[in-house]
């Protein structure tokens, strides 16, 4: 008993100094702002260099999609808000005017449709599209989430299958830019999971099962991070056939990079919980650290090659420890195990691991191009009534 009160006593006493060691602050005058211009081709000694800029962003009501709106509109870009909440969003337009709004349900495909065919009437050229609206749908839910309108999962829907028919609909407009961006909002959740889910079956002629109802197969209790993973491996793979694949962003020359913000205090965790107790206690400030990666990811061009950002060493461990897992340990459930002791040892360490701009590499599985090409394909196919 004596041991054990020790153990605990170190572990508070740990726990009590990384909580002491302040959050790294964003350099936006030294860093940012000199990396924005670049990016912009301005030579104007100015804090607005995106002010001939067009930016999307969806999700942008809430969470890191609300900070790079705020962030990105400082630095002088017409920033469109994607919500499908309208109160969020007058009241978003009512903290920045210079922003224009639309709302969008990312949950259903036509909706998507519908505002994308708006959009372009609106935007006939958009420089950065920022795919980010994303949603768990609860780790006590174990038999996943709902289908969606189209009879799709619904996580898998609103994280990957609406930006892939957003990002279909809008690249021509993104074409016309000068210096077009696609971001994805990933996740080191990825490495949870090795693809199989995400592979349509063509002896059955069966969708992928990330796609239907539920998320994933497999064990119950791993259900929903399963659904969440799958989603934003599925993000990874579309970033990469897009540069590969898609003929409008090929000739354009696109900047097509999917990006990990690490534990960021927001509202995916739920609110009232532990989790989020943990989350917005350990997890990198929204407004603060929390869009390090994706703002170095978005305007980083003199790095074309890198296409996967963090912006904590924490997970590099998962680099490791997962370089050369067999496909029994998913089928097992030892690899969820796994990913979630490892992401949780990342939310109470990363602020102490902070890293600026740091390229980092995505799962062994991630760089599959048979996965990503059968993905795409099966996606074309699955949202072509809606182009």
């Amino acid at each position: 008993m004596g041991l054990l009160w020790k153990a605990s006593a170190v572990i508070a006493a740990l726990i009590g100094i990384i909580l002491a060691v302040p959050y790294r602050e964003l350099d936006w005058d030294a860093v940012i702002i000199p990396m924005a211009q670049n990016y912009a081709e301005s030579s104007k000694d100015s804090a607005k260099p995106l002010s001939d800029k067009i930016v999307l962003v969806t999700g942008a009501t809430s969470g890191i999609g609300l900070a790079l709106t705020r962030a990105l509109s400082k630095m002088g870009a017409q920033v469109v808000a994607l919500g499908r909440n309208p109160k969020k969003l007058a009241s978003l337009k009512e903290e920045i005017p210079s922003v224009r709004t639309f709302k969008i349900d990312m949950g259903d495909l036509e909706s998507v449709s519908k505002a994308s065919d708006q959009l372009l009437q609106a935007f006939p050229t958009i420089d950065i599209l920022i795919n980010n609206a994303g949603m768990h749908d609860g780790g006590g839910n174990i038999f996943g989430s709902p289908p969606n309108p189209q009879g799709f999962d619904f996580v898998f829907t609103v994280n990957y299958l609406s930006h892939f028919l957003l990002t279909e609909k809008l690249a021509t407009a993104l074409a016309n830019s000068t210096r077009p961006v696609v971001l994805q909002t990933s996740s080191s959740y990825h490495w949870a999971v090795d693809g199989s889910d995400l592979i349509p079956d063509e002896s059955t002629g069966s969708p992928p099962v990330a796609s239907q109802p539920g998320g994933s197969h497999g064990f119950y209790i791993f259900r929903s991070q399963r659904s969440y993973a799958n989603s934003k491996l599925a993000q990874i793979y579309h970033a990469r056939s897009l540069q590969e694949r898609h003929p409008a962003l090929i000739t354009s020359k696109a900047r097509i990079v999917s990006f990990c913000p690490g534990w960021v205090g927001t509202s995916i965790g739920g609110t009232n919980t532990i989790e989020s107790f943990l989350i917005n206690n350990f997890g990198f400030p929204m407004e603060g650290w929390g869009i390090a990666s994706p703002l170095l990811a978005m305007f980083e061009i003199d790095r074309p090659d890198e296409d996967y950002y963090i912006n904590t060493l924490a997970f590099k461990s998962i680099e490791f420890l997962f370089a050369n897992l067999p496909a029994w340990a998913y089928r097992s459930g030892i690899r969820d195990v796994m990913a979630n002791v490892l992401a949780n040892f990342g939310l109470v360490v990363q602020r102490i691991m902070p890293v600026a701009g740091y390229p980092g590499k995505s799962s062994p599985e991630s760089y599959s191009f048979a996965n990503r090409n059968a993905l795409y394909d099966w996606s074309q196919a699955a949202v072509a009534e809606w182009l």
